[in-house]
């Protein structure tokens, strides 16, 4: 868990700090995206990595925002199948977005974020989890961000 904690914190802050002026259409609709309204307004983003590995119990995933140049993403134990995640034993349940002001927002005390899992496809031999998502997260200066609506 701590070395998927550290490579996506690492790829979060590469990609958010880069200067990619790449002119990739993001795509929500499609099963590479992802989209979520924050506090109201819409977010959409290509998925860069969506995996799910029984073996560990963890799935995972992280999406870009190309235009905006920031990340979404998130990490969750105890895998057990299409459910409500984090599960109560989940003390590592790890959810962030990297604002372009470069503010990172978290899954911290006093904060509820809940991923569902709708369903699991096997693409080129990799499962990819689907699903729903919604919640809150806090930056360290205790600015809160509502997150609804969200789709992978």
């Amino acid at each position: 868990m701590k070395k998927l904690l550290i490579l996506f914190i690492t790829l979060s802050l590469t990609i958010a700090c880069s200067k990619d002026d790449s002119n990739s259409s993001n795509n929500p609709t499609s099963s590479s995206g992802l989209s979520v309204k924050i506090n109201g307004v819409l977010w959409e983003g290509s998925i860069l990595g969506n995996m799910l590995d029984e073996s560990s119990e963890q799935f995972v995933v992280n999406s870009l925002n190309q235009k905006s140049n920031e990340v979404f993403g998130f990490t969750m134990d105890y895998y057990d199948g299409p459910g409500a995640y984090p599960k109560a034993k989940d003390n590592l349940a790890f959810v962030s977005y990297a604002r372009i002001d470069k503010n990172i927002f978290l899954n911290v005390s006093g904060t509820a974020f809940v991923v569902n899992v709708t369903n699991v496809e096997t693409v080129a031999g990799v499962k990819k989890v689907h699903g729903n998502f919604s919640g809150t997260l806090k930056s360290v200066a205790g600015e809160v961000l509502q997150f609804t609506e969200g789709k992978f």
